[in-house]
């Protein structure tokens, strides 16, 4: 269940259900500016291990109903938000109207880009990489309006390799697709054994 707990005066604390028509809400982050609370919902009962969830932003403090981004409802381009907790946990805002998550996808981890105000999505990966993309870190470059995101990526066929991307998560148009936004920090293929 996600909750708000409001504390202040001589008053008992007084906690209000945020979004009590679900079977699970969690994982809930705020915007950088504290305007917006983000987060994983199921909204309906699951059993297995591995979930398909929405994102959902709510514009805080809470005032009226969330806005689902992503549904979890598959589609012909799109197979949901799905994962086990690693992946629900890898939300993250990059900017004041960007979150970044990792999603498995037909076999792979994706890391995508969603738009908080129209839920757009963008899948992001370094040039010539067909495997899995796996965000690790992410953080904002002081006095810019551009990011940097950490990713491993991996394929069954090869070792892993790390990568840097530069953007600016406020245009999602065609956003770390450009080769020179990308740059290769680590490359395990050409590592020799001990």
């Amino acid at each position: 269940l996600l909750c708000h707990m409001q504390v202040g005066g001589e008053a008992p604390p007084l906690l209000a259900l945020i979004d009590g028509g679900s079977f699970f809400s969690g994982f809930a982050r705020f915007s950088p500016d504290g305007s917006r609370l983000a987060y994983a919902c199921a909204p309906r009962r699951f059993a297995g291990h591995s979930a398909a969830l929405e994102l959902r932003v709510l514009e805080w403090p809470a005032a009226a109903e969330a806005r689902t981004l992503l549904t979890s409802t598959p589609s012909t381009d799109w197979t949901g938000w799905c994962g086990f907790h690693d992946e629900f946990a890898s939300l993250r805002w990059v900017g004041s109207d960007t979150l970044a998550l990792v999603s498995l996808s037909r076999g792979v981890m994706e890391t995508m880009l969603v738009h908080a105000g129209s839920g757009e999505r963008v899948s992001i990966r370094p040039p010539a990489h067909t495997g899995s993309v796996k965000l690790l870190a992410s953080c904002a470059v002081a006095g810019a309006d551009t990011c940097l995101l950490a990713v491993q990526c991996s394929s069954l066929t090869s070792p892993p390799t790390l990568w840097a991307c530069r953007l600016d998560p406020g245009a999602l148009r065609g956003c770390a697709r450009e080769a020179d936004d990308w740059c290769l920090l680590a490359d395990t293929r050409r590592a020799r054994p001990p």
